[in-house]
């Protein structure tokens, strides 16, 4: 079966788990650039040992990319649109957060935030590396929203509050 064939619920788990495959290398080849990077200062049991887990995370990743290709032969005896986060986590499925996705963001971030800002003022000693760290997480989370929220099924398709039907675009 074609790709044309999969429900829209497929589609959205098939997107999420790209993007978490994407995000997962990302974070991998950044570890090896660490290795690099830090080659001349570093012990070298250390960078073996942060080079070689890496690697191995990498080898798992690729794993699950074969088996993300694979599973695209999934078809779906259920046509229908796909559901959203809203619908995934029932404690999200509130009438305002599902009117208004932004707050669900906003909330999320600032969530980020306090939590990163205060790991970091305790890790590093000093309230104002805190703040400066968990203000920048919590905006790169909110642009993390923006930017993937339509394709995770976070920002669903645009509603009418009065019907609960799906508006235009």
């Amino acid at each position: 079966m074609c790709s044309s064939d999969l429900a829209d619920e497929i589609r959205l788990i098939h997107a999420r788990a790209r993007i978490a495959l994407a995000a997962g290398f990302a974070t991998m080849a950044g570890l090896e650039l660490y290795v690099v990077d830090f080659s001349e200062r570093l012990p070298a049991w250390w960078l073996g040992l942060v080079g070689g887990l890496a690697a191995v995370a990498g080898v798992g990743l690729f794993a699950a990319g074969r088996t993300l290709v694979r599973a695209r032969a999934i078809v779906s005896a259920a046509q229908g649109p796909a559901g959203d986060i809203y619908d995934d986590l029932p404690l999200l499925g509130s009438r305002p957060l599902r009117a208004r996705p932004w707050l669900l963001g906003a909330l999320a971030s600032v969530a980020v935030g306090l939590a990163l800002g205060g790991f970091e003022a305790h890790a590093e000693h000093s309230v104002f590396e805190g703040l400066q760290r968990g203000v920048f997480e919590g905006l790169v989370a909110a642009v993390g929203f923006v930017v993937l929220g339509r394709a995770v099924g976070a920002r669903p398709a645009r509603q009418s509050i009065a019907d609960g039907t799906p508006g235009p675009e």
